[in-house]
Protein backbone atom coordinates (compact mmCIF):
# COMPACT_ATOMS: atom_id res chain seq x y z
CA UNK A 1 0.00 0.00 0.00
CA UNK A 2 1.18 3.61 -0.52
CA UNK A 3 -0.28 6.40 0.66
CA UNK A 4 0.26 9.85 -1.27
CA UNK A 5 -0.24 13.04 0.98
CA UNK A 6 -1.62 16.73 -0.24
CA UNK A 7 -1.36 19.56 2.01
CA UNK A 8 -3.91 22.39 1.05
CA UNK A 9 -4.57 25.91 2.86
CA UNK A 10 -8.22 26.16 2.10
CA UNK A 11 -9.75 29.78 1.10
CA UNK A 12 -12.07 31.09 4.22
CA UNK A 13 -15.20 30.73 1.89
CA UNK A 14 -14.30 27.28 0.51
CA UNK A 15 -13.70 25.04 3.81
CA UNK A 16 -17.13 23.20 3.61
CA UNK A 17 -16.82 22.80 -0.04
CA UNK A 18 -13.31 21.58 0.01
CA UNK A 19 -14.33 19.07 2.70
CA UNK A 20 -17.61 18.08 1.08
CA UNK A 21 -15.45 17.34 -1.87
CA UNK A 22 -13.19 14.90 0.08
CA UNK A 23 -16.04 13.22 2.20
CA UNK A 24 -17.55 9.73 0.84
CA UNK A 25 -19.84 10.57 -2.26
CA UNK A 26 -17.98 13.83 -2.78
CA UNK A 27 -16.48 14.98 -5.86
CA UNK A 28 -13.38 13.49 -5.44
CA UNK A 29 -14.76 10.12 -4.14
CA UNK A 30 -17.03 9.83 -7.44
CA UNK A 31 -13.81 10.00 -9.57
CA UNK A 32 -11.16 8.00 -7.51
CA UNK A 33 -13.60 5.10 -6.09
CA UNK A 34 -14.13 3.81 -9.64
CA UNK A 35 -10.54 3.40 -9.97
CA UNK A 36 -8.42 -0.44 -9.40
CA UNK A 37 -6.28 0.05 -6.59
CA UNK A 38 -7.97 3.15 -5.04
CA UNK A 39 -8.21 2.48 -1.39
CA UNK A 40 -9.69 5.46 0.41
CA UNK A 41 -8.90 9.32 1.44
CA UNK A 42 -8.38 10.48 4.82
CA UNK A 43 -8.54 14.54 5.38
CA UNK A 44 -7.10 15.89 8.27
CA UNK A 45 -7.93 19.74 9.43
CA UNK A 46 -5.38 21.30 11.48
CA UNK A 47 -6.08 21.83 15.45
CA UNK A 48 -5.20 25.23 15.37
CA UNK A 49 -4.89 26.28 12.12
CA UNK A 50 -8.03 25.02 10.79
CA UNK A 51 -7.78 26.15 7.31
CA UNK A 52 -4.68 23.74 6.87
CA UNK A 53 -5.45 20.48 5.64
CA UNK A 54 -3.82 17.17 4.75
CA UNK A 55 -5.00 14.55 2.24
CA UNK A 56 -4.20 11.36 2.61
CA UNK A 57 -5.17 8.56 -0.04
CA UNK A 58 -4.28 5.06 -0.20
CA UNK A 59 -3.82 3.03 -3.09
CA UNK A 60 -2.40 -0.52 -3.25
CA UNK A 61 0.46 0.86 -5.76
CA UNK A 62 2.40 4.37 -6.86
CA UNK A 63 1.32 2.93 -10.40
CA UNK A 64 -2.52 2.35 -9.70
CA UNK A 65 -3.03 6.11 -9.06
CA UNK A 66 -0.88 7.72 -12.08
CA UNK A 67 -3.13 5.36 -14.38
CA UNK A 68 -6.35 6.07 -12.41
CA UNK A 69 -5.58 9.74 -13.33
CA UNK A 70 -4.49 9.18 -17.35
CA UNK A 71 -7.78 6.66 -17.28
CA UNK A 72 -10.06 9.88 -15.79
CA UNK A 73 -8.29 12.72 -17.21
CA UNK A 74 -10.92 14.88 -18.05
CA UNK A 75 -12.79 14.34 -14.49
CA UNK A 76 -9.56 15.08 -12.73
CA UNK A 77 -9.09 18.07 -14.27
CA UNK A 78 -12.15 19.45 -13.36
CA UNK A 79 -11.43 18.25 -9.87
CA UNK A 80 -8.15 20.41 -10.45
CA UNK A 81 -9.74 23.19 -11.00
CA UNK A 82 -12.62 22.79 -8.62
CA UNK A 83 -9.70 22.53 -6.16
CA UNK A 84 -7.63 25.94 -7.52
CA UNK A 85 -10.88 27.80 -6.49
CA UNK A 86 -11.43 26.60 -3.02
CA UNK A 87 -7.11 26.05 -2.15
CA UNK A 88 -5.24 29.22 -1.90
CA UNK A 89 -1.84 27.19 -1.59
CA UNK A 90 -1.32 22.78 -2.34
CA UNK A 91 1.65 21.08 -2.16
CA UNK A 92 2.55 17.75 -2.28
CA UNK A 93 4.34 16.04 0.56
CA UNK A 94 5.45 12.84 -1.03
CA UNK A 95 4.33 9.06 -1.49
CA UNK A 96 4.91 6.83 1.66
CA UNK A 97 5.00 3.38 2.56
CA UNK A 98 3.89 2.08 6.24
CA UNK A 99 6.37 0.31 7.82
CA UNK A 100 4.75 -0.19 11.42
CA UNK A 101 1.93 0.70 13.18
CA UNK A 102 2.12 2.16 16.81
CA UNK A 103 0.10 0.89 19.53
CA UNK A 104 -2.51 2.68 21.20
CA UNK A 105 -3.62 2.96 24.91
CA UNK A 106 -7.24 2.20 25.68
CA UNK A 107 -8.93 4.68 27.45
CA UNK A 108 -9.08 4.83 31.20
CA UNK A 109 -12.42 2.23 32.17
CA UNK A 110 -11.40 0.44 29.02
CA UNK A 111 -10.75 -2.87 29.74
CA UNK A 112 -7.61 -4.47 27.51
CA UNK A 113 -8.31 -7.68 25.16
CA UNK A 114 -6.34 -10.55 27.03
CA UNK A 115 -2.89 -11.28 25.26
CA UNK A 116 -2.46 -14.68 23.47
CA UNK A 117 -0.65 -16.91 24.56
CA UNK A 118 1.23 -17.74 28.04
CA UNK A 119 2.69 -14.36 28.94
CA UNK A 120 0.63 -12.41 31.04
CA UNK A 121 3.14 -9.11 31.69
CA UNK A 122 5.85 -8.26 34.58
CA UNK A 123 2.98 -8.38 37.64
CA UNK A 124 2.02 -11.97 36.74
CA UNK A 125 5.58 -12.97 36.24
CA UNK A 126 6.70 -11.62 39.36
CA UNK A 127 4.61 -13.08 41.73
Amino acid sequence: MVEFITQLTAREHARAALELAFARGGAWDRVASRCPGFRGTTLLRGVRTPRCYLVVELWEAEGDREAAIRQHEAEYASFEALLAEWAESRSEVGAFRMVGEASVRPHAGERRAPRSGGVRGRRARAA
